[in-house]
């Protein structure tokens, strides 16, 4: 049996929260498509791969990528429309004016610059200027760092969700949590995306 307990975020786009500066000097900006095949390599590297990259651009996800000097050093996903969230074991469900970001990677030379607040900031502006009013994220209870982060840059704790899983099932057999009223609304198992709640 695998135990998995995670903690789920939010951040208030409504609020102009100021820019957290990173101790290196970066460029943060949208990846642009001929962009993920030039940066192959290095998204592998991260975790992603090829056709894992396409699959997301196919889907309308947006990477975010951030620079010091041409070099690619912290890579991040945004996510417009519900998804299926597997090391979780719920589908959650994205109101149109709601964000989800996931699979954030700073390269390992670069951390401890404080590369990852400064991306989340932009990233907070950017979907602040698009008319979203919600980022959510989720964080293993038992990564300390990205936990701290997250708090550093203004993220409010909404929800802990303990998922137990038997091998060989993609579906968690108990789930407690999940259905905590509040932000964000998880639903148990992977039902039909309703439309009305479905953005991109």
């Amino acid at each position: 049996m695998t135990i998995r307990c995670n903690i789920f975020f939010e951040a208030d786009l409504l609020q102009a929260d100021p820019m957290v500066p990173s101790r290196l000097p970066l460029t943060i900006r949208p990846a642009r498509f001929d962009e993920l095949a030039a940066f192959a390599r290095e998204l592998t590297i991260a975790g992603t791969s090829p056709a894992e990259v396409l699959r997301r651009h196919q889907q309308g996800e947006q990477a975010i990528f951030a620079f010091t000097r041409n070099q690619l050093v912290h890579v991040r996903w945004l996510v417009l429309r519900s998804l299926w969230l597997p090391d979780v074991g719920v589908t959650l469900q994205l109101a149109p004016s709601e964000a989800y970001a996931h699979n954030e990677f700073t390269f390992p030379e670069f951390r401890g610059q404080r590369v990852s607040p400064a991306v989340k900031s932009f990233c907070l502006q950017w979907l602040r200027s698009l008319g979203y009013t919600r980022e959510i994220v989720h964080v293993h209870a038992a990564n300390f760092p990205s936990l701290a982060v997250q708090k550093r840059v203004g993220y409010r704790p909404t929800k802990t969700v303990w998922s137990f899983f038997r091998p060989g099932h993609p579906e968690p057999f108990v789930l407690l949590g999940a259905r905590k009223r509040g932000s964000p609304f998880l639903v148990p198992g992977r039902p039909m995306l309703r439309p009305s709640l479905v953005n991109g």
